[in-house]
């Protein structure tokens, strides 16, 4: 599915990811910073306005697969604006070179907190293969929902395979 991603302003600044992602057409947010959030709503909607499907992380953060994050609301204010459907997507990663997808081998596949991008690169391309599965849910119209942000994150909640259970 053509979509442009958008990522933190930290992915921009990483040594060689960085590069990937601004030819890949990224769009990028500060995700620290309350100053620039409306500016970059804009820039979302207006992508969308222009028919470019969006691809978000709702956390806006990635995480080591332990449980599910709150979904932060301005990342749907965008759809909302734009008047456009949301497609909630869940990946949960089910094997790793054949093993079970579990804490002691998540590392393998999770980038998260302070890790490195090059090793962890490196340690993911090692691996013989990866396998997930994908569930898409039903499209929300984003302009007809009150709670869509609640909608989305029921909806992958009650799928996402939490290895803290």
């Amino acid at each position: 599915m053509p979509c442009l991603f958008v990522t933190s302003i930290e992915m921009k600044k990483t040594p060689v990811l960085g590069q990937i992602v601004t030819l890949a057409g990224c769009l990028f947010v500060e995700r620290r910073s309350k100053a620039n959030i409306r500016k970059e709503i804009k820039n979302i909607k207006d992508t969308m306005e222009q028919g470019i499907s969006i691809t978000v992380f709702p956390e806006s953060t990635s995480t080591n697969a332990g449980k599910l994050l709150p979904f932060k609301r301005s990342l749907f204010e965008a759809a909302k604006l734009a008047d456009v459907h949301v497609k909630p997507v869940v990946i949960n990663y089910t094997h790793i070179s054949g093993f079970k997808f579990n804490k002691s081998n998540r590392d393998s596949i999770c980038w998260y907190g302070a890790m490195e991008f090059a090793p962890h690169l490196i340690k993911l391309c090692l691996e013989k293969n990866v396998d997930a599965t994908i569930t898409f849910g039903n499209p929300i119209l984003a302009k007809d929902s009150t709670d869509l942000r609640d909608q989305s994150f029921n909806f992958i909640n009650e799928r996402f395979i939490n290895l803290e259970k």
